[in-house]
């Protein structure tokens, strides 16, 4: 019983992790658009000034990445505090209902991947560059931050469950 408090836990923390982020870039709309806006026109990219890709100034650009972002970190951290709940609803049911439980847990650990690694270190790292700036490379670093954090709690939920007299 003890392991599906944990996992259960577990997921409460990035849920709660994932709005807190959401909300504090919502209260800073300015300065993450500002962040968005220089990482995508690509300036200050002196090491590797070309890109296999493309750099944009576009305002609209901006503002749909930005959207997309918050709209993403909004629904990791609902779909993870769902999975929560249906987790704890089955915290005493046999280890195949609880399995199941795990269904949006798993869902929004993954969501939360996709953001922070495939939106931040997959798009952001590779396809923009961002590393190479102060501004793109403490964002770059940060997500790998919260990546790892996610892929732990995914493994984690992931585990077998035991029937709890086991």
């Amino acid at each position: 019983m003890h392991v599906r408090l944990l996992k259960i836990m577990f997921t409460v923390y990035i849920g709660l992790f994932a709005l807190i982020y959401v909300l504090q870039n919502i209260a800073n709309t300015d300065a993450a658009y500002g962040h968005i806006h220089f990482v995508l026109s690509g300036q200050g990219h002196n090491a590797y000034p070309s890109s296999i890709g493309f750099f944009t100034s576009s305002l609209l650009m901006t503002w749909i990445t930005l959207v997309i972002i918050f709209g993403l970190e909004l629904l990791t951290g609902i779909v993870l505090l769902k999975g929560a709940i249906d987790m704890w609803r089955s915290r005493k049911a046999d280890a195949g209902t609880f399995h199941a439980a795990k269904k949006w847990a798993l869902l929004g650990a993954g969501l939360g991947i996709t953001v922070w690694f495939g939106l931040f270190i997959l798009i952001g790292g590779g396809f923009f560059n961002m590393w190479q700036t102060p501004v793109g490379g403490s964002s770059f670093n940060g997500s790998f931050q919260i990546f790892g954090a996610m892929a732990l709690c995914l493994i984690f939920l992931n585990q077998q469950d035991y029937d709890i007299d086991n």
